[in-house]
């Protein structure tokens, strides 16, 4: 019973799988290959809208009147009697500007698992697994003999 409520403590309480990958990297710095990666950021400027009015006396003015409309600005542009209307209207604009930022990150170097043991392996492991059985059963031979002697 010793046993069980032992092995389950120590269940509980060894570490997460995260825990175990940090304590490799922290014990194994050349683990980490340093990069930087490239985020692409967007974000709106927003460009507020203008109004204006104004009113001119046309005695000041030595030109002809003219009409002016460009993209989000319009001006309007009107005579009466002696004065010279203008009336302008810029909308809001949205801009939609993007940037790229480079981020320093530190990722875990992975090797791909082998997929299939080759047949060397196995005899490999085979023969390993047997050279030790051989050694422990050698191991009591010798110490039945000694007894007996």
């Amino acid at each position: 019973m010793k046993y069980i409520i032992l092995f389950l403590v120590l269940l509980l309480f060894s570490c997460s799988p995260q825990g175990r990958i940090n304590r490799i990297l922290k014990n194994n710095p050349h683990l980490i290959h340093k990069d930087t990666v490239k985020v692409t950021d967007t974000f709106d400027v927003i460009v507020p809208g203008v109004k204006l009015d104004g009113h001119i006396p046309i005695s000041k003015i030595r030109n002809n009147p003219f009409t002016f409309n460009e993209e989000n600005l319009s001006i309007e542009v009107e005579i009466k009697d002696d004065t010279l209307s203008v009336r302008g209207e810029c909308d809001t604009l949205i801009i939609e500007t993007e940037r790229e930022i480079l981020v320093p990150c530190e990722t875990p170097i992975f090797h791909k698992p082998r997929d299939k043991l080759s047949w060397l392996n196995i005899v490999a492991y085979a023969l390993s697994f047997s050279f030790f059985v051989l050694l422990i059963v050698a191991i009591i031979l010798v110490r039945q003999i000694n007894k007996r002697v």
